[in-house]
């Protein structure tokens, strides 16, 4: 079945991806590195200016975490939205971390954009997982019931 692969490949990718996050949340701020990366061409194409990045990039990894951690289904769906919360508040304490440091600062926008991808994410993921479970199921229509 495509949702079980899933599944465990997300199940895979949620622990590199929260290592990933950590890290480059904690890490010395390498200062102006000129190359384009996604969060580079969001904030300038889809939000229409640059200075967006680090909040689009915030967005991206969250919204990374919360659908792999959504689609891995380590619990149900309702168990995952609480998990979405500790997600973002886990991102909270990372932000406060980055006060340790000479180089980084806090931003409550960063937070917010964390809770805003990690939301997005998992209404997106369960949405998948609701609509595959009623194709695998048999059902044809989101109206039928059971």
């Amino acid at each position: 079945m495509a949702l079980s692969s899933i599944k465990w490949a997300c199940r895979l990718a949620f622990p590199a991806l929260l290592a990933f996050v950590t890290y480059t949340t904690i890490a010395p701020d390498p200062g102006d590195v000129v190359g384009v990366t996604i969060a580079d061409w969001i904030a300038r194409f889809v939000l229409g200016d640059e200075a967006h990045a680090d909040k689009a990039g915030h967005f991206i990894a969250y919204a990374s975490l919360s659908g792999a951690f959504t689609l891995a289904q380590y619990v149900d769906l309702r168990s995952s939205a609480f998990g979405i919360f500790v997600l973002a508040a886990y991102g909270a304490a990372l932000e406060g971390v980055q006060r340790l440091s000479p180089e980084r600062q806090t931003d409550l926008l960063d937070g917010v954009a964390n809770l805003v991808g990690a939301l997005a994410a998992y209404l997106i993921a369960a949405a998948v997982i609701i609509l595959a479970r009623r194709v695998f199921s048999g059902r044809r229509s989101l109206s039928e019931e059971s």
